[in-house]
């Protein structure tokens, strides 16, 4: 997901993930078809994560526009720290 967030999906090449990760080419295919099939399971892996950052969020705060105040300003922190620049994998 960091490699689609910091390249986007045409800047980040298979073999620097696997690289990065560690898996070997042969690997990959066992379990994806496709980049593009890797891509698909890592944006539903992404909602995942946001829909539960979100529902802790909201379960947390007082009131509903506080809880999305601090999802995003925690989002925001994060790409920050991490280099992310780019923002959301969805949104961009």
């Amino acid at each position: 997901m960091e490699a689609f967030l910091r390249e986007g999906y045409h800047g980040a090449g298979l073999k620097a993930i696997l690289d990065q990760v560690g898996v070997p080419k042969g690997s990959f295919y066992n379990y994806f078809k496709s980049k593009e099939d890797f891509a698909s399971a890592s944006i539903d892996h992404y909602a995942d994560c946001i829909a539960g950052r979100l529902e802790a969020a909201l379960n947390q705060a007082e009131l509903p526009l506080l809880g999305l105040r601090r999802f995003f300003e925690e989002q925001v922190k994060e790409y920050e720290e991490k280099g992310l620049a780019g923002g959301c994998l969805v949104a961009n």
